[in-house]
């Protein structure tokens, strides 16, 4: 009887501790009060393709006072980047113009200067371990 207990015990604790390794990020997002529109958050584990692929997203819709929070939930320990873009216009899409330069307003983690590009995932990254992440990103205008 003690033997067909012990292996449900142990895969209970292998589960459960394989739900505990995952984390929390929280990011506010810095917008204009004025703005309106949905926040929407991509987050990418992959240098590679930082900007083309997304490991989770989420959305949000703007908050009034200039301060959105988004939240990535049961996230694995690792690095990451986040992208983020307000949808001011509502067509759910990141729109850009000539050169390909943004039209609305975007950000990246750890806020990165982007006078000459996008940034390199190397300079948007940051780590996910044992506690929750909090970060505050800036969205800017280029218009």
């Amino acid at each position: 009887m003690k033997k067909q207990f012990a292996f449900p015990a142990l895969a209970f604790l292998l589960v459960t501790g394989s739900v505990y390794a995952q984390q929390t990020i929280s990011v506010t997002v810095k917008t204009p009060p004025t703005k309106s529109g949905t926040i929407h958050a991509a987050l990418c584990n992959k240098a590679d393709d930082f900007l083309t692929q997304t490991f989770k997203e989420v959305t949000a819709k703007a908050t009034p006072d200039g301060n959105t929070v988004l939240t990535f939930s049961g996230i694995p320990k690792g690095e990451y980047a986040v992208r983020l873009y307000q949808d001011v216009n509502g067509d759910g899409v990141a729109n850009t113009g000539m050169f390909g330069m943004p039209k609305e307003p975007f950000g990246f983690s750890n806020n990165p200067s982007v006078s000459f590009g996008p940034p390199s995932f190397q300079k948007a990254k940051f780590a996910v371990g044992d506690a929750p992440v909090a970060l505050v990103v800036r969205l800017i205008n280029v218009n």
